[in-house]
């Protein structure tokens, strides 16, 4: 996932059919701090993915304080912030699924010119309405231990 003052763009990966959608959106009006369109872009883009697919979600996002802020699996330490925005981002990803104890929230740091959605962001104008379309194009696996190393090929 990744934002722009004027758009978000992510792909979402539904891993049992193999089925990667790419979608964008512009904001209703230009978003100027990316500590704000960041977190609201990962949150659009992880709802919609759990209203088409529910279970468990990765986010890889170039945002650095959403995966450093998010709750640890091991402690349930984490998972807020000072910053409005990402207590948004992280009260939405954490509650949503109560009932599905074998879903997984987890957040994943690249660097911003590794992110395969800086593009759709930057390629979106403001008040775009929502796209959502079946693409072809192979997104690393997330499972292994190093899940930066895949994305940086």
């Amino acid at each position: 996932v990744d934002a722009s003052a004027a758009a978000w763009g992510a792909f979402v990966a539904h891993r049992p059919s193999g089925t990667v959608f790419e979608l964008s959106r512009g904001w209703p009006f230009p978003v100027a701090r990316s500590a704000h369109a960041e977190p609201r872009a990962a949150e659009e883009a992880f709802l919609w993915a759990e209203s088409h697919f529910g279970g468990s979600v990765a986010i890889v996002t170039d945002h650095e304080s959403m995966a450093t802020g998010q709750r640890r699996a091991s402690t349930l330490h984490g998972g807020f912030s000072n910053a409005f925005p990402l207590n948004s981002f992280f009260a939405s990803f954490y509650s949503r699924c109560g009932g599905c104890p074998d879903a997984r929230r987890e957040v994943f740091h690249i660097e911003g010119s590794l992110n395969m959605a800086d593009w759709l962001s930057r390629h979106t104008h403001i008040s775009s309405p929502l796209v959502a379309r079946p693409v072809e194009v192979s997104l690393p696996s997330l499972t292994d231990d190093s899940p930066r190393r895949q994305w940086m090929g």
